[in-house]
This record gives structure tokens, C-alpha cells and sequence, in this order.
């Protein structure tokens, strides 16, 4: 109970706001969206990161069906009506290039330039 008051206030810390609104549906990441009528358009419907994400959250984290009703080119939610999959399109996978045991790496063909000099210690 206490972690979820001070995830509260955390989240008004770092978001300097409190919404509050109709809870829409949640995605296969844990992300919670929500919808306030009540508010003007381009705020009206915002997500909600998990605790695990804590602040390491960036929008290469909203799923293509989420990303379409959050930024208002459709009206209906992912929770109402599914969206059907091309069959040549990937599942989505966040950006990962801030994790360095994840990032890609290419291959390099040539050689590095400077190299580390170790002194020989033979006493």
C-alpha cells in the first residue's frame, strides 16, 4: 500500500499534473490508457506506464493498435474492435537501444585505430 501512495505521488511529480478519467483498456505491456471527455483534444486520452518502467519509459513502448486511438486517428479502442495483422507485419518490440546488453552492435571490418597500451610488469 505504501509503494502504491508513493508511486502516486511520484507520478504527480513527475507528470505536474492529476488526471483523472475512464479507464479504456490495457495492453499486452502492462501500459493503462485512459479517456476524459471533459478535457480539449489533444490531452483527452493518455497512458499510463507501468511500475516496472518506473521513469524509463519512452513512446516505442505503445503497440501500433494503442498508438493509433491515442493520437486520435481512430475513435474506437484496440478493447472494441481488433485490428487485423498484414501478414508480412513483425510483432512490436520497444526501443532498446538504451539497454547496452540489448542494443544492436554492427559488425566492424576494420580494425581499431588506437590500441590500449599495458606496460610489462616483470618484477
Amino acid at each position: 500500500m505504501l509503494l502504491l501512495h508513493f508511486y502516486q505521488a511520484n507520478k504527480l511529480n513527475c507528470l505536474d499534473d492529476t488526471k483523472v478519467g475512464t479507464f479504456i483498456g490495457e495492453d499486452q505491456f502492462g501500459n493503462r490508457y485512459y479517456e476524459n471527455n471533459n478535457y480539449f483534444v489533444p490531452r483527452d486520452r493518455w497512458v499510463e506506464y507501468p511500475l516496472s518502467k518506473w521513469l524509463e519509459y519512452d513512446a516505442t513502448q505503445i503497440p501500433p493498435e494503442w498508438y493509433r486511438w491515442i493520437h486520435h486517428m481512430t475513435d474506437t479502442p484496440p478493447t472494441k474492435k481488433t485490428i487485423e495483422k498484414e501478414k508480412y507485419a513483425m510483432e512490436h518490440i520497444e526501443n532498446l537501444s538504451l539497454e547496452p546488453d540489448k542494443k544492436y552492435v554492427p559488425y566492424k571490418t576494420t580494425r581499431e585505430k588506437l590500441h590500449a597500451w599495458f606496460p610489462n610488469n616483470n618484477s
